[in-house]
């Protein structure tokens, strides 16, 4: 995300066009649901910390969970930087 703002603050519209459509679908995912359940959702399947709630937040549903996580692996840009 900042890549794509500096990128753009430097003149470089068309980098940061690139980025943004790469990163659309997984912004898109992220208000799946109510926030900030699809934000820990996607940080537990990084690995960045559990994915734990307290009420009256729960986990995501499965639907919107396969939504999320098909957004995430389908994102060029954290399969370069997660390997």
């Amino acid at each position: 995300m900042s890549e794509m703002i500096r990128s753009w603050e430097n003149g470089s519209p068309e980098r940061a066009r690139e980025l943004h459509t790469q990163l659309f679908p997984v912004m898109r995912a992220l208000f799946i649901e109510t926030n900030p359940i699809p934000i820990k959702a996607a940080m537990a399947y990084l690995k960045l910390c559990r994915e734990e709630m307290r009420l009256p937040l729960v986990p995501m549903g499965a639907d919107a969970r396969k939504k999320l996580f098909g957004a995430l692996k389908a994102c060029p840009l954290l399969k370069k930087s997660n390997g």
